[in-house]
Parts: structure tokens; sequence; C-alpha cells
């Protein structure tokens, strides 16, 4: 379970990046970047996917 005080510092330390959502999903979140999952934020740690740029 990913707390919301752990998802509102890693939005406030990605808020630099253009086209970040993060989306509630459980009791976790999903990471996209220009509406594609990139990752979650799962047990209060980012696991991010491999992408193609």
């Amino acid at each position: 379970m990913t707390t919301k005080t752990f998802k509102e510092e890693f939005r406030k330390r990605t808020k630099s990046i253009d086209n970040i959502m993060i989306e509630a999903m459980f009791s976790d979140y999903v990471l996209y970047k220009k509406g594609k999952r990139n990752g979650v934020l799962f047990d209060n740690k980012p696991l991010l996917v491999s992408t193609e740029t």
C-alpha cells in the first residue's frame, strides 16, 4: 500500500516533467506519461517500466 503522503511527495519531485499523471488503482498508484502506463507507486516505491524513446 502506498501512502498519499508518498504520492504527493513523488508528484512534487516530478512536477517539472511534462505530461506525468498519477491515477489511483486499488491501494497503489499507476504512473502515466503522455497517456501510456510507465510504472506504479507500490509500497512507497516507484517501479518503472523500461520503454523505448
